[in-house]
C-alpha cells in the first residue's frame, strides 16, 4: 500500500487509536539533548515546587496528630484568626479561631476516641502562600461506622505557618459504577463497516467481562481484501478522574492510550500513540452519531514526531445488518 493510501486508513478507525500512523516518516528530525544549564534550571525550579508541598504535608500531619489526640487548644491553633469552617452535612458555619476551638472540643467530649484521617485529592496554588486543596476525610470512633466527606479547603502561609483559612465539608458525591456509566457508549456494540479508497475496515464492538469495559477489535483491509492492519481497543470509566479512557494495541508493535469527553451529540478524544519506531503520534477523533446505525468520523490535529499530518474529510461508518435481520425489515 503507497504511503499516501496508508495514511488514510487512519480516517476509518471507530473509536480508534492512531494505529494507522505508524507508516510514518524516516529521517524524522532528534529531540535535542538539554543542556546542563537548563538541566540545572528545571531542577531548580522543580524543588521550590517541591517545598509547599512538603511544607504542607508536614503541617497537615501536626494538625491530624493535634485533632487524633482529642486536644482542642492544640488543634484549633492551625486555624486562622478569622477562618470559616462550614459543614454541609451538620447544616453549619463556625467562624472564628475561638469558635472553631469551642467546637472541637464539643465533638471530642460527645465522641471519646475519634479519629480522622484525610486523602488530598488534588493541589492548587492560587498565588504565592495561598493554596487551595480538594479531597476526602474519613472519621471514626469506637463502636461506630467510619464517616467519610469531601473538601475544599484553602491555606494560607502566614508567620508562624500555614494555617486553614477557610474549609468546606460536603457529602462525597456517590460514585456511579463503570458498567452504568459505560452505558452512554452501549450505541457502539455491534459490528460496523467503512470503505474508502485508501483500505476498507470492519469493526466488532463488545462487551467485556461484567460490562466493565468495551472491548473494539478492527482489521483493516487493502484493495485485494487482504488485511494490512489488526487492532484491539479497551474503553473504560476511571472513577478517578472521571473520564472516559481508552487503550489500544495493533498488529505492528504500536500502543496507545486515550481520553474521551462529549459535547452534546459529539465524542471528543485526544489520542496519544507510539509507534514501532518509537515515535510519538498523536491526533483529535470527534465521533458523532447520526443515528442508530451512522456514525460519522473525523480525525484532526495529527501529528508524527512533532510534524503536522493532513487532515481528510469525515468518514461515514454504518452498522452490519444480518441478513435475517435486514429480512424482517423488509417483511419477507
Amino acid at each position: 500500500m503507497s504511503a499516501s493510501r496508508w495514511r488514510c486508513v487512519l480516517f476509518v478507525a471507530v473509536l480508534g487509536g492512531i494505529a494507522s500512523i505508524s507508516e510514518a516518516q524516516s529521517g524524522l528530525a532528534e529531540t535535542p539533548e538539554e543542556s546542563p544549564s537548563a538541566t540545572a534550571s528545571a531542577d531548580s525550579h522543580a524543588h521550590e515546587a517541591d517545598r509547599p508541598k512538603a511544607e504542607l504535608e508536614e503541617y497537615l500531619g501536626q494538625y491530624l496528630d493535634a485533632f487524633n489526640q482529642g486536644d482542642a487548644k492544640a488543634a484549633a491553633a492551625f486555624w486562622a484568626d478569622d477562618a470559616v469552617w462550614r459543614s454541609d452535612m451538620a447544616g453549619s458555619a463556625t467562624i472564628g479561631r475561638e469558635a472553631i476551638e469551642t467546637s472541637l472540643a464539643e465533638v471530642f467530649a460527645a465522641k471519646p476516641g475519634l479519629k480522622l484521617s484525610t486523602r488530598i485529592d488534588r493541589t492548587h496554588v492560587i498565588t504565592d502562600g495561598v493554596v487551595s486543596l480538594d479531597g476526602t476525610t474519613t472519621t471514626s470512633s469506637p463502636g461506630e461506622d467510619p464517616m467519610a466527606s469531601a473538601f475544599t479547603a484553602v491555606v494560607k502561609k502566614a508567620d508562624e505557618g500555614w494555617r486553614l483559612c477557610d474549609v468546606h465539608e460536603y457529602a462525597p458525591p456517590v460514585a456511579m459504577a463503570p458498567r452504568d456509566k459505560l452505558q452512554e457508549l452501549a450505541f457502539l456494540v455491534g459490528e460496523w463497516q467503512d470503505d474508502n479508497e485508501a483500505a476498507s475496515v470492519s469493526t466488532t464492538v463488545r462487551w467485556g467481562a461484567g460490562e466493565s469495559f468495551l472491548v473494539r477489535s478492527y482489521v483493516v483491509s487493502g484493495d485485494d481484501g487482504e488485511p494490512v492492519l489488526q487492532g484491539t481497543q479497551v474503553i473504560g470509566w476511571d472513577p478517578r478522574a472521571e473520564k472516559f479512557r481508552s487503550w489500544s494495541f495493533d498488529s505492528e508493535g504500536g500502543f496507545g492510550d486515550g481520553v474521551w469527553s462529549r459535547t452534546g451529540d459529539e465524542w471528543i478524544g485526544r489520542l496519544t500513540q507510539t509507534l514501532p519506531d518509537g515515535a510519538l503520534a498523536s491526533a483529535t477523533q470527534v465521533i458523532r452519531q447520526i443515528d442508530a446505525d451512522t456514525l460519522e468520523v473525523a480525525t484532526v490535529g495529527r501529528e508524527v514526531a512533532g510534524e503536522p499530518q493532513p487532515s481528510a474529510e469525515p468518514v461515514r461508518v454504518s452498522r452490519v445488518v444480518a441478513a435475517d435481520e435486514e429480512k424482517v425489515a423488509g417483511g419477507d
